[in-house]
């Protein structure tokens, strides 16, 4: 049971933007940033456009100290899916914070300008601030990285040959120059800054806009604390632990457990999930670990997409050919998933829960055999994944205090072949019109099956096994 003291908690939201510290004393819960940003602080240059993760016009860039490697972790996302109450000790940097008219364009919207790189102008900031977040991870981007950041932002007018060309045009090195935030020193560079030039803290920090906050660098409260934030519309609380996180579905079993908010979000916008408490469940260690171990890849629920595509593409390089199947299957699938927006928040666990019946990951995890860690606050069972663990959208065979806590993705064997498919409207940021895993077992190195199983889902319907083509096809030889 929460004690009075967490009963009573109430924390003030802290997050910077743009290298200005925002305290929001009571958030609502149910406010994403896109909204916050245009109506409460009238930063209108990030732009409103589907509202649902869809164009790209509301990206922004999310930056976060890790912890465990001591670095900055840099990130675009569609503003109109993060939900304000999960930025406590996130720098928010929009395209405001990049440059403008009145303080000097940043080079790479110099360069939009000099290719003639928009029309209308109304997709260019989010066409901006992917190539920002880009360059901020890396330096030296290839065309192909280019593509891939900018392939969930939708221009309808310009077209993207010279957006490409603008973009191809600055990525001799950082557009920054000697003033690269990866060439500072962080904090120690910026104490001696201040100290040579005589300025305050706060100024050094609006001369250089890269640099990421100090205040959130050297303070680990932001990441290993509770939080709890009381606003208007509910109270969204932040566990750090595994204890806390059951503790609090079991109190408040219908309270959904927020990941990415890429699914979540949209719903709660439109009124199909209502609960006067949200949980969040990104910082518990247990939801974010990750291990090879005799049993396979197990990843946390809270796990991204991005990351879980980085940590597959590792794990095929330690494993030979033939346990790594499933790990190529699944990075595939992952790699013509949404968005990198996108992808950059939304999470395993997310996609799973979600129960969406067009779900790209589910049908190959169901044919290789997946393994899901589930826990509550009495129990903890292992549930081999299935179509049957899904009863429709929103609905899995879980009871409402339980959490999914992790996957296990089980090695393949030799003579075993596992494959992923979509198809869409469009090769990648799309929902899928049909999707299918598909796994085979040969009989020793010819071509008798000796297992076939086949997993479809898709856009209207429930997903499926064909059982009838599992049957028959045993002990047949495949042309």
């Amino acid at each position: 049971m929460e004690t009075c003291q967490q009963l009573e908690q109430h924390n003030a939201l802290v997050f910077f933007l743009n290298g200005r510290k925002i305290v929001e004393p009571y958030p609502d819960a149910r406010v994403n940033l896109l909204h916050y940003l245009r109506q409460k602080l009238h930063q209108t240059g990030t732009k409103e456009g589907c509202g649902q993760g869809a164009c790209g016009a509301c990206t922004v860039m999310l930056s976060r100290w890790d912890q465990t490697s001591s670095t900055v972790r840099h990130v675009s996302a569609n503003a109109c899916l993060v939900p304000l109450c999960s930025l406590y000790g996130v720098a928010v940097t929009t395209v405001e914070g990049v440059g403008s008219v009145q303080n000097g364009l940043h080079p790479i919207q110099k360069s939009l300008v000099d290719s003639g790189g928009m029309q209308c102008g109304f997709c260019t900031p989010g066409m901006v601030m992917s190539m920002y977040a880009l360059l901020r991870n890396k330096a030296q981007p290839t065309p192909a990285d280019i593509q891939q950041a900018i392939g969930g932002n939708l221009c309808r007018c310009t077209g993207y040959r010279p957006i490409l060309d603008a973009f191809n045009s600055v990525v001799s090195g950082c557009p920054l120059g000697e003033n690269c935030c990866q060439n500072q020193g962080g904090q120690e560079a910026l104490e001696k800054q201040t100290e040579a030039d005589g300025k305050s803290e706060k100024e050094v920090c609006q001369a250089q806009d890269p640099i990421f906050p100090p205040e959130l660098q050297l303070s680990s409260a932001y990441s290993s604390t509770r939080a709890v934030f009381r606003g208007e519309s509910g109270v969204w609380i932040r566990p750090v632990t595994l204890t806390d996180l059951l503790d609090l579905k079991a109190e408040h079993p219908s309270a959904p457990v927020v990941m990415g908010n890429t699914n979540a979000g949209y719903r709660m916008k439109i009124g199909q999930l209502s609960s006067d408490v949200v949980i969040q469940g990104t910082y518990i260690p247990e939801l974010r670990a990750t291990e090879m171990s005799a049993a396979g890849l197990t990843v946390g629920a809270a796990v991204t997409l991005t990351e879980l595509e980085n940590i597959l593409t590792d794990a095929i390089s330690k494993t030979n050919e033939n346990q790594a199947q499933h790990f190529c299957a699944l990075k595939k699938m992952i790699s013509e998933f949404g968005s990198l927006q996108i992808r950059n928040v939304a999470t395993v666990g997310g996609n799973i829960m979600s129960a969406e019946s067009n779900g790209d990951l589910s049908p190959v995890l169901i044919v290789t055999g997946a393994i899901l860690h589930i826990a509550s606050k009495t129990t903890k069972k292992e549930v081999t994944m299935t179509t049957e663990f899904f009863c429709g959208s929103w609905k899995i065979s879980l009871q409402a205090e339980e959490v999914l806590v992790s996957i296990t993705i089980p090695y393949s064997k030799k003579n075993e072949f596992t494959v992923g498919f979509k198809q869409c409207q469009r090769i990648g940021f799309d929902r899928s019109v049909v999707n299918a895993g598909m796994f085979v077992r040969f009989h020793d190195n010819n071509q008798l099956v000796d297992e076939l199983r086949l997993c479809y889902g898709g856009d209207g319907f429930k997903r499926c096994q064909a059982r009838r083509s599992l049957q028959e096809s045993s002990r047949k030889v495949m042309v």
